[in-house]
């Protein structure tokens, strides 16, 4: 599309949405470029290497990679220029946080510092100089070409290159399972295991050494898959799950919730972009369904309650479940990729619900209570179906109500390092009604017959 700049100029605009792959837009066919969002899997194995890999450095690589890569269809060769409009907190994350800024290419990290110092001088400006400033650089400036020449000018890239252990282990495991050696390749893939910084990580790789083994040595497959799934969900389920192991909390909610932010976030625009990225996941979307479920099992975490998702981990129980007291758990039941005509909640969902109940008698105490909780994009239930004693429907309105409350929490506590403070944690929970059940519960309803 044509954008009319202010003095009459006609500039070339570009808005790049999830893919760019395969895009050349030289000179005039692009002067600037939106890019909204980094590129989300669509296809499912992708997908699930995504969730796999979520938080690690190898995905933070990938992640800044594809944004590089698309900052660059706009700019062909030496001589042509683009400005680049990044928009939404997963990209802005990349920008604050150094530990994905400084993945960056040497060149882009001098155009981006150059770039945040602009920002410190319009800020609170508003969009009048925004676009003052980029009409100054798409005019060719010359004190703007000046200065922007100045930060890029001794620019040194590595030569070598970086390729870690393990993608080159992975690459020869490859090789030698074309030519039959699966045995080979499963051990070249587990001996380059060590080298891999996280534990979460590796146990993606491990489920790899399991598919190589598997050819030659079924038992030995299954062992790797079930050590494989211990240190990371995302894996395939080996033949035998391990048992149910209780989920208790491992402190008062309020001590618990400042420590997993202080342990997760350096500043406090870093925790307001993280929290925004969470909550933007907890959306109603068929494709997405995953990124809804690993989004309340983290809200849970940043709330200061125990949180993990059973039904990943064994292989049965609810998609989510929060352990608000050590007597009291919420179980959770996502069904955001609901897509049929009649919305209305079906007697197999509400039956779903009371399997649930029974995994939870059956594997918790027998003094813990529990509440079956349903995301779904209507409240009333069809008359066939009973729903489980005390079952709360949280609709697409409950959600935004909750992320409602969770964004005023983020916008206060983020304030001042007031999430390193477990008393100002507490305060602000319990203001914005986010402690124990009430936090789910408030923003429910109790369902209704048609």
């Amino acid at each position: 599309m044509v954008q009319r700049l202010k003095g009459g100029e006609q500039i070339g605009v570009v808005v790049l949405v999830n893919k760019y792959d395969g895009v050349d837009l030289p000179k005039d066919a692009c002067r600037l470029l939106v890019i909204d969002g980094v590129p989300f899997p669509l296809a499912p194995s992708e997908a699930r290497e995504a969730s796999a890999l979520a938080g690690t450095a190898t995905f933070a690589a990938r992640q800044v990679q594809k944004i590089e890569q698309g900052m660059g269809r706009g700019i062909r060769d030496a001589e042509d220029h683009c400005a680049v409009l990044l928009m939404g907190a997963d990209l802005a994350m990349t920008l604050k946080n150094p530990k994905y800024r400084d993945l960056y290419s040497p060149a882009t990290r001098a155009q981006i510092g150059l770039s945040q110092d602009v920002a410190v001088q319009l800020q609170d400006q508003g969009i009048d100089a925004i676009r003052e400033a980029l009409a100054l650089f798409l005019r060719r400036d010359p004190g703007w070409l000046k200065v922007s020449s100045e930060a890029i000018s001794g620019i040194e890239y590595d030569s070598d290159g970086h390729v870690t252990p393990i993608a080159v282990a992975r690459r020869q495991a490859f090789d030698l399972a074309r030519a039959g050696q699966t045995l080979e390749a499963s051990s070249q893939v587990a001996g380059a295991l060590s080298t891999v910084g996280s534990a979460y990580e590796a146990g993606w790789y491990r489920e790899e050494v399991a598919r190589y083994q598997h050819a030659t040595n079924p038992d030995g497959a299954q062992a790797s898959l079930r050590e494989a799934r211990l240190a990371n969900i995302n894996v395939l389920l080996p033949l035998s799950t391990p048992p149910v192991q209780r989920l208790r909390a491992t402190a008062e909610q309020a001590q618990a919730a400042s420590v997993f932010l202080t342990d997760t976030y350096a500043t406090g625009v870093e925790l307001a972009l993280g929290l925004q990225l969470m909550l933007g996941d907890m959306t109603s979307d068929p494709a997405r369904v995953p990124d809804a479920e690993a989004a309340f099992e983290s809200l849970g975490l940043h709330l200061g309650f125990a949180s993990e998702r059973p039904d990943k981990v064994y292989g049965t129980g609810p998609d989510n479940l929060w352990s608000v007291r050590d007597d009291l758990q919420l179980l959770i039941e996502l069904k955001t990729g609901v897509t049929r005509a009649d919305l209305r909640v079906k007697k197999t969902e509400l039956d779903q619900l009371s399997g649930h109940g029974s995994w939870h008698r059956a594997n918790y105490n027998a003094n813990d209570a529990s509440i079956p909780i349903l995301v779904h994009p209507e409240s009333i239930y069809l008359i066939e179906g009973t729903p489980p004693p005390g079952t709360r429907i949280l609709t697409p309105a409950g959600i935004d109500d909750l992320k409602t409350r969770v964004k005023a929490f983020t916008d206060a506590v983020s304030v001042g390092d007031g999430w390193k403070n477990a008393q100002r944690v507490q305060e602000l929970l319990t203001q914005h009604h986010l402690t124990g059940r009430d936090a789910l519960l408030r923003s429910s309803v109790a369902p209704t017959s048609s």
